[in-house]
């Protein structure tokens, strides 16, 4: 069963306006890494206390660090993209125009999730280990 009531498809507008907030939301990701990568927000381990000075897993380097906070700031950009995908669900049944916000929402949602995922999985890896 579809969830769309007619097989119209979604506005190309809508898909330019989608994928604009993807693409900006994804380069302030990457800036806002770039630019708090020097403040500690994020770590792999609990805070170093006198007895451990400098925890065995935690990035000590500024390049693997870096990729770290690309890492979670593309993650944030996912979850902000998700937000509106999950608020349109609910209401996809009741009208094609929130049918049609939700596919899209999770379409481009799931576009931020691969850049997380290959961010993830073949960059910062690839530095982290």
């Amino acid at each position: 069963m579809s969830t769309l009531r007619s097989s119209s498809p979604i506005p190309a507008r809508s898909w330019y306006i989608a994928l604009g907030t993807t693409a900006l939301l994804l380069a302030a990701a990457f800036i806002m890494a770039r630019t708090t990568v020097d403040r500690n927000f994020f770590s792999f381990s609990p805070p170093s206390t006198p007895d451990n000075p400098a925890p065995p897993a935690d990035v000590l380097d500024q390049v693997g660090a870096l990729r770290l906070y690309q890492t979670f700031y593309t993650a944030w950009a996912t979850m902000i993209l998700l937000f509106p995908a999950l608020i349109w669900f609910f209401f996809r049944k009741q009208s094609e125009t929130a049918a049609r916000r939700w596919l899209l929402f999770w379409t481009v949602s799931y576009v931020a999730f691969l850049v997380h995922l290959y961010w993830a999985l073949f960059i910062c890896r690839r530095r982290v280990s």
